[in-house]
């Protein structure tokens, strides 16, 4: 005997979805961060922007993003920490947790970080006030692009929070991507038409940034 095709009102249920309105701050905040990562924005704004809006999430008084250039990591990015840090912490690769981070391509956590063997201070950070650590490597078309860290004076990072950091930093990974440091950077005479690079330099970070450049038009 053929089985008859179900009969849709029968099968539907009166079931109302839920539509996550505005109200609950981390997801508010998650989603306030995915619309901004959409948006075209300058570079050095995107390093300004992305760890206030990260750190907004996982409820951390610091946030930092760390660059690869060459064999180094660099902070360009921080909330938290003194501006004057940014350009000046350096690490190798494998050097302290946010090195190791990055060596391994794998999440470090530490509910007190300074106290861990493989820790790295710097003093202009005075990271001690925020024990709880959380880093992910921010992933690039050849290898790891950086780092991006959370780090809070209270409560250690569950599994939920390195889940979400990660798929945040693999979000983030095309903005940063762009922003990474080049050395040497061409840099093409304004009457040349280009999609290329350009060199934009504040304190502390000396960018290569994505513009279009017209060429001029002929006269008459």
């Amino acid at each position: 005997m053929m089985s008859s095709a179900p009969d849709a009102s029968s099968s539907t249920l009166d079931v109302t979805p839920t539509i996550h309105a505005r109200g609950v701050e981390r997801l508010d905040a998650v989603v306030d961060l995915v619309h901004a990562l959409a948006r075209p924005r300058p570079l050095i704004e995107v390093l300004d922007e992305v760890p206030r809006r990260v750190a907004a999430v996982f409820a951390s008084e610091v946030c930092s993003l760390y660059l690869r250039e060459g064999d180094g990591l660099v902070m360009r990015g921080n909330v938290g920490f003194t501006t004057s840090a940014l350009g000046e912490v350096r690490l190798r690769v494998g050097e302290g947790l946010v090195g190791v981070t990055v060596e391994c391509m794998r999440p470090v956590t530490a509910d007190t970080a300074h106290a861990h063997a493989r820790f790295r201070s710097f003093s202009i950070l005075d990271e001690e006030r925020f024990p709880a650590f959380l880093a992910v490597p921010v992933p690039g078309a050849h290898g790891p692009s950086g780092a991006l860290v959370v780090q809070r004076s209270g409560g250690a990072y569950a599994s939920h929070d390195v889940e979400l950091l990660m798929a945040l930093a693999g979000a983030i990974a095309p903005l940063v991507e762009r922003a990474r440091i080049v050395a040497g950077a061409t840099v093409r005479p304004p009457s040349m038409t280009s999609t290329g690079t350009r060199r934009v330099t504040i304190p502390g970070r000396a960018l290569v940034a994505f513009a279009s450049e017209a060429a001029p038009r002929a006269p008459g």
